[in-house]
């Protein structure tokens, strides 16, 4: 192969990406979605620590994470009925969020269990594997609010190694509404947007 050869490649695959990047909107649902039931998640482990509601955290978990993978689920394969051709990005864009998703729940639960990863262990790493999903993220959007959350996932990951154990579940609620139900907001209204200017 020469190198006017390997050049066009190249270009063609730029401009793969490119189509494909002009084309992803992502409407931001699964942030608030799985943002939410989070939030929710981390303020009934807190509560049922400080307000003796006696809780099972595994249980709670269970629903939470059940639920978001449901909800998932449902919304993947709406968003396949509605547009039958993914775009190569949007297969990455996936492939890293399901990858991740995949990775946090084993981190949260099979860690624990045996005894491998410390429950309080669990936030902080979960924190900075958010992170490195929203960095990737805002790269393949060339979203600067994506590129904030990020370094907020990662600092907030930081605080919560040093900060006292129970208060690293507000804490988490805190990261949660800003480093990711927030941007998915905004992503939702910007989805919103580009639907009305196509009609």
């Amino acid at each position: 192969m020469n190198d006017s050869q390997v050049f066009d490649d190249l270009a063609y695959l730029r401009k793969v990406v490119e189509d494909s990047r002009r084309v992803v909107v992502d409407n931001g649902v699964g942030l608030l979605t799985w943002g939410i039931l989070v939030v929710i998640g981390m303020i009934l482990t807190y509560a049922s620590v400080h307000l003796g509601l006696d809780l099972p955290s595994t249980l709670v978990w269970s629903v939470v994470i059940g639920a978001g993978w449901l909800l998932s689920i449902w919304l993947g394969w709406i968003n396949m009925k509605r547009s039958r051709t993914r775009t190569f990005i949007q297969k990455v864009l996936w492939s890293i969020w399901v990858g991740l998703g995949i990775t946090m729940t084993i981190i949260g639960f099979v860690g624990p269990l045996t005894g491998t990863i410390a429950g309080r262990a669990c936030i902080p790493i979960i924190s900075l594997v958010l992170g490195a999903g929203f960095f990737a993220t805002a790269t393949i959007h060339q979203e600067k609010l994506l590129t904030a959350a990020a370094a907020g996932w990662w600092i907030g990951g930081i605080a919560t190694m040093v900060l006292p154990g129970d208060f690293s579940f507000l804490l988490f609620a805190g990261m949660m509404t800003f480093f990711q139900i927030a941007p998915g907001v905004y992503l939702y209204k910007k989805w919103k947007k580009e639907i009305k200017s196509e009609r």
